[in-house]
C-alpha cells in the first residue's frame, strides 16, 4: 500500500523536527481500513505551548490532516479535539501519549464542534475526487443545499424535516 510507505516517510520526517515529542495516527490511518481514497490522519505532540490546532496539506496527492497538541496542555488534561477512533502511537519515545487518558468530549458545544470538524474533514477528502470527476462535482453541488440544512440542524441537536 502506497499510503503505508508514505506514512512511514512522513513519520521519519516529522520525528526530525525540533520540538516534536510524539506522533500517533487515528481514523483509517490507524486501522486496517486505509484505502486509496483515504487521507492520512496524524496527531503530533510538541514540547511547547501552541495556538495551532491543525495543519492540512497534501503529499503526493494524498491529503494529510496533522493535528497539533502541546505536551503541557495534554498532561494537564486539556485535550482539545480528540478523534472518535482510538489513537495508534507511531512514535512516542517519552511515553507522552500514555500520560493521560483520552476521554471523549461531551456536552452540546463539544459535540457540535466534533460534528463540524468531521464534516470539514470529509470535505477535504472529497476535494481530491471533485477535482477529477465532473459527475461527482455536479452531484455534490445539487445536494449541497440539503446537506447544509441537515448539518445545521444536527449540529444543534435538532431533527431535519422536509415538511
Amino acid at each position: 500500500m502506497s499510503g503505508t510507505t508514505l506514512l512511514d516517510q512522513l513519520v521519519e520526517r516529522i520525528k526530525t523536527i525540533p520540538g516534536v515529542a510524539a506522533l500517533a495516527a487515528y481514523g483509517s490511518t490507524g486501522t486496517t481500513e486505509w484505502t486509496a481514497h483515504s487521507d492520512i490522519d496524524l496527531i503530533v505532540w510538541i514540547d511547547q505551548p501552541t495556538d495551532i490546532n491543525s495543519v492540512h496539506f497534501t503529499v503526493q496527492g494524498i491529503p494529510v490532516d496533522l493535528n497539533v497538541k502541546s505536551i503541557q496542555a495534554w498532561q494537564s488534561g486539556n485535550y482539545g479535539w480528540l478523534p472518535p477512533s482510538p489513537l495508534l502511537p507511531l512514535w512516542d519515545p517519552g511515553k507522552v501519549i500514555g500520560t493521560a487518558s483520552t476521554p471523549s468530549p461531551s456536552g452540546s458545544r463539544a459535540e457540535a464542534y466534533q460534528y463540524r470538524y468531521a464534516h470539514a474533514h470529509r470535505l477535504l477528502k472529497l476535494q481530491k475526487v471533485i477535482g477529477t470527476d465532473d459527475e461527482v462535482a455536479d452531484f455534490l453541488a445539487a445536494g449541497a443545499t440539503h446537506w447544509i440544512a441537515v448539518s445545521y440542524c444536527h449540529a444543534r441537536g435538532q431533527r431535519f424535516s422536509r415538511h
